[in-house]
């Protein structure tokens, strides 16, 4: 029976695919629990409209992600931590602390996988914390980690 995959199935393939499996594999198994479709000529079509759609949303979001990096390289966010001797930080700024001044001070949102920090930040400075907004699409971004006043 040629079935089409509705999600990425372990052994069988990824979303989208059109896979041949046995009968009562595809009736008993997969069709139930809704992870396939039967591979008619109707429902081909409509996957192939379904990859367009989602090749054209794909792309918008690049696009996007191309702005929001180019953006991100312009700008600089501050943030102001305690600090001892020799201008050791109390504790760290993580990638969290990074995400909420970014968030504060310029009104751009990250996820916490987007920033690319490989260790916490425990010392004064200027940094370039690497971020990953999109599969391929990379920014820098300029963190100024002062003295907490």
């Amino acid at each position: 029976m040629k079935i089409i995959l509705r999600k990425d199935v372990e052994k069988l393939g990824k979303e989208g695919e059109v896979i041949g499996v046995k009968d009562g594999y595809a009736r008993n198994f997969l069709l139930p629990k809704g992870w396939v479709y039967s591979a008619t000529i109707s429902n081909i079509k409509l996957l192939e409209v379904e990859k367009k759609r989602k090749r054209k949303k794909e792309e918008k979001e690049k696009e996007e992600a191309r702005t929001l990096a180019e953006k991100i390289r312009k700008i600089s966010c501050t943030i102001a931590a305690r600090v001892g001797e020799k201008e050791r930080l109390f504790g760290s700024v993580t990638k969290e602390e990074v995400i909420t001044a970014l968030s504060k001070e310029q009104g751009i949102k990250l996820e916490k996988q987007s920033v690319l920090l490989s260790e916490p930040i425990k010392r004064l400075g200027v940094y370039k914390i690497p971020l990953r907004l999109a599969p391929g699409i990379e920014s820098e971004l300029k963190v100024w980690v002062i003295k907490e006043k």
